[in-house]
Order: C-alpha cells, then structure tokens, then sequence
C-alpha cells in the first residue's frame, strides 16, 4: 500500500511541476535559471519539435458541450445551464499550443430570471503528457494544462452586460484515430460581478464548468496529398439535404418572468441544395422555417415567433481538410459559416426581415453511397429587427436539426452507370395514377372548419423524359373539397397543368435504368376549374419513387397546390389566395428501352386495325353535393363507335352517342346526342409487348365531344371532354367484349341551368375487329355468284323521341315495336342496296295525352360491308360487319281519333349491322339503327323540327 500511494504522489508531483515548467518558459524567459528543476523526481527529456510546422499543420478543431455553474454566497441559490463551446487551435511544439473559441452558455436562476452569455476565449494550452514522457503521436491518454482570458456578452431580455476575466482548467483527451479525439474538461472561469446584475460582497464570479467534446486533428501534410478528389467538376458533388428539429430565440427571451414555461425549442424544418467545389470547400443554398418561444415587452396573444430564412453557407468539411478525401469515411465533421435573411413574424402581426450570420457545425454519417445522416447546431445572429427588440443591439437564433442528404454517388458506383438511349419515340415516356389526401391552408376568415378543410384528389398523368434529368408531364384530374356550408357539402373542381420534372438522383448519381429509388422534384402550371370559373394555379411536389420492376413503379408524392384567385375555394368572398397541401400515391408505367420492332408494329402484318362497336350502358349525373336523392337516379345511353388501331398501343376512335338524363329537378329531363372523336391507348400491349391472342387488353380512351342536348324542347350546342377505361376481353381474333366506364365534361348550360355538369356512364359492348391481312378477291369472279340477292324479315323494340321528353308515364309507355321486309342485292363483295317496309307501333307519341299510333315507311338504303372493304370477299366468313344508311317516305296510321293533323312525310335511317352466316342461304342478323321523320307524321310540333325513332331489330337473311 505504501510503494502505491508513493507512485501516486510521485505522478502527481511530475504533472504538476511540468504545468508550472511549460507556462513559465512559454511566458518568461527565466527558464534557463529555475533551480526547482534541479529537485524534479526524473530527468525531463529536451524539448522536441515537429519535423514538419507549416501554418495548417498540427491545427485542430473541436467542439464541445456541457454544463456551466455560478456558485454564489449564502442566501443565493445556484444558477446552472448548458454550454456549448468550438475552438480552432494549434499545437506550435509537442508541448506548446493555443486555441481561440466561441462559446454560449444559458444560465437560469431559482428567481426564473435568465441569462445568456455569448463571447470569445484565447487559451493557452501546455501538453503535460508530452512534456513528463516526450511526444509521442500514438499515445491513447494525453492531460492539457489551460490558462486563458475571456470577453463575453451577457443577455437578460434585451438588457446586455460587457463580462471579462480568465479561466483555468484541464483537458483529459482520449485518441480515437489519428484524426479524431475525445476529451472531458473541466474548467473555472473568473468573471466581474455584472453579469447577473446581483450585488454581492465579493467583487467577482466563480463560473465553473464541465464539457464534453471531439477534436479533429489535422494529419501530416503528406498524408492528406495522397487522398484527392481527382478530376471532378462542381456537378459531380452536389447534394440535397431536408431536415426538421428544433429552433429558440435566445436574446429577447432572456429572464422574462414565465417564458420559459411557454416552450423550450420551437419545431424547426430546412432544406438545402449545393456542391463542393473541392474536397475541403463547398457552397450550400438552404431555406430554414419555423416557431419559436417569444415575448414582446408587451406580451400578445400567440406567444409564437414565425420564421422563414434563406441562407447561402460556405461550408469547409474539416475532416478532408484534417484527414484528406476519403470517399468512403464513414463520419465526417463539416462547418458552416453563412450569410442569412431572416424574415420573421409574431401572430397576428406583420412580418418584417432583417440581415444576418450564422454559423454551425455538422456532424454527418455515412449510410451508403449516396445517402448521408446527420446533425447541425447552429448559432445566428440578426438585427433587432427580428424580434423588434428596442433594447436590443442584434437578436439570436440557436437551432439544432437532424436529417438527410442525398448527394452525388461515390466514384466507383458511377462506372456501372447505363447510357442513356432513346430507341423509338415514346422511349422513357410514361403514365401515372395518383390520388391523394390532404388539407386547405387558407386564411383565417374564410371560417372553416378542420374538417371542412379536407382535400381528396385523384389524377392520371402523361409525361417523358427527356434526358436522365429534366422530363416533362401533362395530368389531369379531379379534386374534391369541403365549403363553409358544412362538411357534408363537398364541392367538386377539375385541374389540367404540365409539370417540368428534375431527377434529382440521376443528377447526383447519374443514370441507372436498374436503380430502386429515385427522388424527382416537379413544378408546374395549371388551369383550376370550379364553379364555371377558371383560375390559374401553381403545384409543386417531391416524389419518392421506388422502382419495383424494370417498367412498374410506386411512389409517395407530397404536393402544394396554390389557386391564385381569391375565394374560389371556399366560396367565401374573404377567402385569400389558398394553398392545398397533399400526399398522393401512386403506381407509374415507364417505357424504357423498348425496341419499336417488337412493341409498336404489328407482327407479320396481321394486327388489328379497323373496329366497329355497339355499347348500351347507364349512368347519371356527377353532382357537386351529396344532399338530393332525385340526383342518384340512373339514365340509359347507348353508344355507336367506329375506330382504327395505327399500331399496338395507339388508335383513334369516332363515336355516335345518345342518353337520356335526370336533371337537378325531378320533372326535368335532358335528351343528349353527339359525335366524340377520342384517342386509345393500349395500357396491356405497352407494359408486355403486343401479343395478338392476349385474352384481355386495358385501354385508357380520352377526347373531346360535340353535341346538343334538349331540355324541355330547348335545344343548345354542348361541348366537352371525355375520359374512360376500358377493359377488353377477346372472344376470338375478330370479336371482342368490353366494359368501360366513362366520365365526361358538359359545357354551355348542359342541363339548362349550370355552365357545366360532369356525367358518369358505364357502357357494356361488343367490338368487331378487322385484322389486315393478305386480301382475297374483292369481286365475285370466283365464287358462286348464286347468293348476292337476299330477302330480310326483322322486328324490335326502340324508343319515340317525343316520348323521351316526358316526365310522364311508365317505361312501357314509352316504347316502340317495329317490324318489316326487305329486298336486296351485293353489287360487289363491299357494296349493296336494299327496299324495306316497315311498321312502327308507337305506344304514346305526344307528351301529355296516352294516345297511340302507327307508321308506314318505305326506304332505300345504301350497305357497305366493312369486312369485305378491308379482309376481301369470303364466303365461308363466320361474321361481316355491315353500315347502312337510306332515305324513304313515312306514313301516319292513328289507332284512335285525335285532333292533331297528321300527314306523310320524309323519312331516313342510319345504322349498323351485325351479320352472321349460319349457311349459304341463310344469315342471323342484329341491327341497330336511327330513324328520323319529317314533324308532321303525329302532327305535333316539336322545337327541333323532326321526330326521331331509335331501336334494336332482330332478323335473317334468305340469300338466294
């Protein structure tokens, strides 16, 4: 026990004759002549000195945190608050140094009285391990001896205090590597009693501390040398970063009575962009927003300091400049230092904006090649203007944030890079559905609610890349939103924009068609349609797409919406310019490196081209609430279209359409009819490739539309829009099935009332498909030419155009039966001519009396067999698709007596038929057509001039 406590006091008296030894021969010059050094218990080794001393050469940051105390005399309680320091020094021998630092530190009183203290230390500092045991750079354990002066600022609520003195202390330091240390350092700072404004007997304060650190070392010079960034540009070492902590305003908040019961930090979000120029030196561009805790002299209700502050840091990553450039280091120790505007507001007040510094220190950790964590605590300074302090000299801002950023891979990822190729027109073009939830911030006098503020949407997108980085998208959609009225009214608008669209990973990465995740910002333009106004809108979005197959993908898309014009939202007149915020997800189609040869011709020059298709279907109008049932009533429509596939994934379609619809008031009926020409797109084919026997195609249709529709015998021009998706289900190569549900958009007072009206429809049809193949003979040369006269039997049902204009009746009221004969002759393989009588019972042709009556026609019609025009003259063919159209005389025959004077008039028809061959004599045949007859035949007077009679007729064919 004794030879221990004899080595403890022998170590002891070593480091502390080695403190005093290093200070006095660094301050005076009587080291030469000290005689105490003659009784020192081992003979000291001769000073030593770096082999290599140029300026940057054994410099050395560190950053360290803690607590800070004030022990006062009797009758006071201690103050106690955290303390941050940072310092850049210099070792100039193995045992001299010195280090210059900023520090802040918070000190609260048991009186909740508050003190901030900011300043400056210049400190000596005395290696005694070196000195007692000479330098030795591998040494794990080093004690620093540290004598320095002292200037600091003290703050209390806008009131500032000048504190100076000097401190001593020690620094246990630990090596970690030969760049990075740890150190504990406790430390005793003597200050002048002003800095708490109490008066007490001595004329000074006693400012412990204890702190907590790292230390960067710089390498020697030629280590740093053998670690470059090469021969890289600016581009191949950009970043973006996001992040969210917290953010407190430390000078007017100072000793005010309460505050600190209002919060410590505020929530606090950044985001950056910028590049490093050099391993060591780089610029940043990042904007920090957020709250903080706030007091005026006058307290207001709030309580709350809103911020949003652009900076521009020039930023110095210590560790290549201590360690050199290693890209693959796992942590790294970079500085910021930065000019800032500072633009803040309290609630309810104006904001106002005012100049500032900042400067910070990050702590970043490595994930993987492109991906970073980290940490910032940053101090900045501004004007009073801040926080329109009136005793204050400038206002501070501490913050401390954590997140993400995504930069450029490291150099050897890049080599495995693919080139960027575009093989055919649509390479790298794409499709995406979103929808989405989200809220309104508007301002505060529109006077909803929460729940009334709620946004849905949904949105289908086209769009291409243009190189790996920039691309653009044309969307449309819809969105759905509450109004003042309440939560049950919801309120409906359309949005059509173009979006240009950064890929933000193949920018920092480059392009890798294999890649999992790329984050890609948009911004854009948009027309916001609601309440027969339109307003310009801007969006923006960030999407996180994660790439789940070569072509799929699925994505999370946060978006901002702003709509320009005032209360176009909330159908409030005080509403301000409102922003819609979002999370949308979705699923994405890309079309990457498609070889046109296989996906966008068709194969052995037997693809499908021309089409004809017959749909009925039912559906209603899209109202803009939720209140009325009469609204939910369901309307029939049918719908006639004739089309053509120019290759697997695009064709083009016209249709003939009519529907008859329920209007806002139950007794009001609209009668619509139009032509659509619309655009096809082949989801299936582009997605696999074209495959001619595939059971089931997905296609998504959209156009535009021009009709009239008839609201209580008022007759209007209707334009639109439409959109659908069609889901195909192959019979056999020519005859298809199909379901697809439709939404269109009606202007021009549709329903006679409103500008505009969305309509919903859901058609069930059938398509005849003509593939182009090697055509046979189109004449009847070389067949039996026995078989081109054919005699026609038919009968059906259809619907008067009178009747459909009344509320009243039932649905049986409002039919018609028809049935007649027909003669006719093939002139070639494509073209005929037919005479037909027909009869046509009419259960109620007049709007309000149940009279019923009959009519006589006789017409000539033209016929034109699409199947032969296109494939050529078959006559073991299963199926021929057939048009006809003709002109004839109509007859009135009346049931019953009735005042209305009726007479013959003019008649014609259009329609299609489907003709199927059972023999050589024989064909089934069902037809849909429109008549139309001159306004005499019931003698009633219609506002468009003509009646009109649709129906479906079943027959055969005796051909001989």
């Amino acid at each position: 026990m004794k030879e221990t406590n004899k080595k403890i006091r022998i170590i002891f008296a070593k480091y502390f004759f080695a403190f005093v030894v290093v200070f006095s021969f660094a301050t005076t010059e009587v080291y030469a002549q000290l005689n105490a050094l003659d009784y020192r218990l081992q003979k000291r080794p001769k000073l030593e000195k770096f082999k290599s001393n140029k300026f940057f050469d054994h410099t050395f940051v560190s950053l360290s945190a803690g607590a800070q105390f004030n022990f006062m005399e009797k009758g006071h309680k201690t103050d106690i608050g955290p303390a941050v320091r940072y310092y850049f020094g210099k070792w100039f021998t193995p045992v001299i140094g010195a280090r210059f630092g900023l520090d802040m530190s918070v000190l609260y009183h048991y009186e909740e009285k508050t003190h901030g203290l900011f300043g400056f230390n210049l400190d000596y500092m005395a290696n005694l391990s070196a000195f007692v045991s000479g330098y030795n750079p591998k040494r794990v354990f080093e004690l620093y001896g540290i004598l320095g002066v002292t200037y600091k600022r003290s703050f209390r609520y806008g009131f500032g205090t000048n504190v100076y003195g000097g401190a001593a202390g020690f620094q246990a330091n630990f090596r970690v590597s030969p760049m990075v240390n740890l150190f504990l350092e406790p430390k005793v700072t003597l200050v002048n009693d002003t800095y708490d404004e109490r008066i007490i007997n001595r004329p000074f304060d006693v400012l412990p501390e204890l702190t907590v650190g790292v230390t960067y070392n710089m390498v020697p010079t030629p280590f740093r040398k053998s670690m470059t960034l090469g021969k890289t540009s600016f581009k191949d070492h950009m970043f973006f970063s996001a992040a969210f902590g917290g953010q407190r305003v430390i000078t007017k908040l100072m000793s005010v009575s309460g505050a600190d019961k209002d919060g410590w930090f505020g929530p606090a979000g950044m985001i950056a962009f910028g590049g490093w120029f050099t391993p060591v030196h780089g610029l940043r561009l990042s904007v920090m927003g957020g709250t903080t805790s706030y007091q005026f002299e006058n307290p207001k209700y709030g309580n709350k300091l809103c911020s949003v502050t652009p900076r521009l840091d020039y930023l110095v990553n210590y560790s290549s400049a201590f360690g050199g450039y290693n890209e693959k280091r796992i942590f790294e120790l970079i500085g910021t230092y930065g000019l800032e505007l500072g633009v803040s507001w309290p609630v309810n007040e104006k904001s106002k904006v005012s100049a500032g510094l900042g400067l910070g220190l990050q702590g970043r950790f490595r994930i993987n090649s492109s991906i970073d964590f980290f940490m910032e605590p940053r101090m900045s300074f501004y004007t009073k203007k801040y926080t329109s302090g009136n005793l204050n000299k400038f206002d501070g801002v501490a913050s401390m944030v954590f997140g993400l950023t995504y930069h450029s891979t490291d150099a050897e990822y890049r080599k495995n890079n693919v080139k960027f190729e575009n093989k055919s027109k649509v390479d790298h073009a794409f499709m995406s559905f979103t929808y989405g939830v989200g809220g309104m911030l508007i301002h505060r006098d529109a006077g909803m609610t929460m729940t009334q503020s709620i946004v849905s949407q949904f949105s289908f997108a086209l769009g291409k890349w243009l190189t790996p980085i920039s691309g653009l998208q044309l969307s449309g959609g819809m969105i759905a939103f509450g109004t003042k009225e309440g939560a049950y009214h919801r309120a409906r608008a359309v949005l059509i924009g173009g979006d240009y669209l950064f890929n933000m990973t193949n920018m920092l990465c480059g392009y890798n068609e294999n890649r999992f995740f790329e984050l890609i910002f948009g911004i854009g333009v948009s027309a916001f349609y609601h309440n027969t106004t339109f307003s310009p809108a801007l969006q923006a979005q960030v999407q996180t797409k994660f790439n789940l197959k070569k072509n799929w993908s699925v994505f999370v898309e946060p978006e901002a919406l702003w709509v320009v014009r005032r209360g176009i939202i909330a159908s409030n007149g005080a509403t301000r310019k409102s922003l819609l915020l979002t999370v949308n997800l979705g699923t994405s189609y890309s079309m990457r490196g498609y070889d046109p040869a296989s996906y966008h011709t068709f194969k052995e020059n037997n693809g499908r081209r021309l089409f004809v298709s017959l749909a009925p279907g039912f559906g209603g109008i899209v109202y803009n609430t939720r209140q009325d049932d009469d609204q939910k009533r369901i309307s029939p429509s049918v719908r006639f279209s004739v089309g053509s596939w120019s290759s697997p994934i695009g064709g083009w379609r016209m249709s003939l359409m009519t529907e008859k619809l329920k209007s806002i008031n139950s007794q009001k009926f609209i009668i619509h009819a139009g032509l659509g020409a619309e655009f096809m797109f082949n989801i299936t084919n582009t997605a696999m490739g074209y495959n001619p026997k595939r059971i089931f195609d997905l296609n998504a249709i959209g156009g535009v539309h021009a009709g009239f529709s008839i609201v209580q015998r008022d007759i209007r021009f209707i334009p639109g829009f439409t959109g659908s998706l069609q889901g195909n289900f192959r019979i056999n190569s020519n005859v298809s099935l199909y379901l697809e549900p439709q939404l269109a958009i009606y202007f021009n007072k549709f329903d006679g009332e409103n500008k505009h009206k969305s309509v919903g429809m859901l058609h069930i049809g059938a398509t005849y498909i003509i593939n182009k193949v090697e055509r046979k003979e189109r004449s009847f040369t070389k067949y039996d030419i026995k078989n081109r006269n054919f005699l026609t039997l038919n009968g059906g049902f259809g619907l008067f155009g009178n009747t459909l204009f009344s509320p009243y009746g039932k649905f049986k009221d409002f039919m018609t039966y028809s049935g007649g004969v027909a003669l006719g002759r093939w002139i070639t393989p494509s073209h005929g001519v037919r005479l037909s009588a027909e009869y046509t019972f009419v259960s109620k042709p007049y709007e309000y009396n149940g009279m019923s009556m009959g009519i006589m026609s006789t017409r000539v019609d033209y016929m034109l067999n699409l199947t032969s025009l296109i494939k050529g003259y078959d006559p073991d063919r299963l199926f021929d698709a057939v048009i006809f159209a003709g002109v004839g005389a109509a007859f009135p025959l009346m049931k019953t007596n009735t005042s209305f004077e009726t007479s013959a008039t003019y008649t014609a028809a259009i329609g299609f038929q489907a003709k199927f061959n059972v023999s050589k004599h024989f064909d089934v045949l069902l037809e849909a057509r429109g008549a139309f007859i001159g306004d005499k035949i019931d003698g009633y007077v219609s506002r468009a001039k003509f009646d009109a009679n649709g129906g479906i007729l079943a027959g055969f064919n005796y051909k001989f």
